[in-house]
């Protein structure tokens, strides 16, 4: 599953292998866990941007939302208030409960 904007720095990659969600976010991690997937690299050998996390899909699909230079993984409906709160400017990121930190991208 790709973000709904392709361009970078927007482009994310969603993927799950054994109970896992990945995040990838570079050609490289792609590469990576293509690798992963073919028993090339053990997990303890790979590097991510975003950790890997366990996700029950079945009560909640990850999405991506951002604002501004912040990209949110969101894996609840409680993350997702969260996320339009910031964006509503009524909560500071800092202050947002997330399972998986905030994603800061600089234009290269």
């Amino acid at each position: 599953m790709k973000t709904d904007n392709q361009s970078p720095p927007f482009r994310l990659g969603i993927k799950r292998n054994d109970d896992m969600t990945y995040f990838l976010t570079t050609t490289d991690e792609e590469r990576q866990f293509t690798n992963l997937l073919l028993g090339d690299v053990e997990p303890a050998q790979c590097s991510w941007r975003i950790q890997p996390a366990k996700l029950n899909w079945k009560a909640y699909r990850p999405e991506v939302m951002g604002t501004g230079k912040t990209l949110f993984v969101v894996t609840s409906h409680q993350e997702w208030e969260q996320v339009m709160d910031v964006v509503g400017g009524h909560l500071e990121v800092e202050k947002c409960v997330l399972t998986i930190p905030p994603y800061r991208w600089t234009a290269s």
